[in-house]
């Protein structure tokens, strides 16, 4: 196992994709550009696979980099955790490991903009988005972040973009009554 790692170079390749990702990463942050959420999560779902694997195999002989390696290990395990006895202590620890690879789920989505879910941890208020507008399908401009009051319904909310600011149409019933049913339209500035 240890000669085939070697033969593929997969040590080169885990910090290639690493360096990669903080690149994209930086851009941005700098300029707004950047790839495609989907894109993105595989890459870093392979970054995770890779540092594991590695992990594993510089366990014996113990060599420093397995402290680095350590990360996605120890990530998966604080996770396993979060999930298996829950509370809020592994919440708090697991929201901090995730971050990096937790991929961002799509609410609303149209040929000019996606408005994506903004995760802010798993114990954050509700309805923050980030909106973005696709560019020659693998990449994507962030255009900033909007809060609303209530979870985006797909079939009923309509969302359009003009002049930097987001028409945001929806219908608003009468405190839970179904038969006072309005369409209101409101404009949203970014963050």
């Amino acid at each position: 196992m240890k000669d085939f790692i070697k033969k593929i170079r997969l040590e080169k390749w885990h910090f290639y994709l690493l360096g990669f990702l903080l690149i994209n990463f930086c851009i941005g942050l700098v300029s707004g550009y950047k790839l495609n959420q989907n894109l993105t999560f595989i890459l870093k779902i392979i970054l995770y696979l890779t540092g594991l694997i590695l992990f594993l195999t510089t366990l014996r002989p113990f060599k420093k980099t397995a402290i680095y390696y350590s990360f996605y290990a120890i990530s998966g395990v604080l996770t396993g955790l979060f999930f298996l006895f829950g509370g809020i202590l592994p919440a708090i620890i697991s929201s901090l490991v995730l971050i990096p690879i937790v991929p961002k789920q799509t609410e609303y989505k149209t040929e000019t903009i996606k408005i994506y879910n903004r995760f802010q941890g798993f114990m954050a208020s509700c309805c923050s988005y980030e909106v973005v507008e696709p560019k020659l399908y693998i990449f994507e401009k962030h255009l900033g972040y909007i809060n609303i009051e209530k979870p985006i319904e797909a079939d009923k909310d309509e969302f359009s973009f003009k002049n930097t600011t987001i028409i945001y149409k929806y219908e608003l019933d009468n405190y839970g009554q179904t038969t006072t049913v309005r369409e209101k339209t409101e404009i949203l500035n970014f963050e």
